[in-house]
């Protein structure tokens, strides 16, 4: 549906990346290579932005929501 609002897709963008490597192999990177991991999350925003403003519009415009559509419209059926 197209009616969701912005802060359901935020939250379900949040909701994918949490998983147990998150939580627990960010915590350990963090711990061994220090706060410089912090970076790792940063590129991840960004590149979040960019695909948004770049490549969503495209998506959208051949009325393409989902990953099979996309392959789907890539390779043929």
């Amino acid at each position: 549906s197209k009616s969701l609002p912005w802060w359901a897709i935020g939250a379900s963008l949040i909701a994918a990346n949490i998983s147990a490597e998150q939580i627990v192999g960010m915590a350990g990177s963090g711990y061994a290579i220090g706060l410089a991991i912090a970076s790792y999350e940063w590129m991840a925003a960004l590149t979040l932005l960019i695909v948004g403003k770049f490549f969503l519009p495209i998506f959208l415009r051949n009325e393409i929501y989902t990953m099979p559509q996309f392959l789907e419209q890539r390779y043929g059926p």
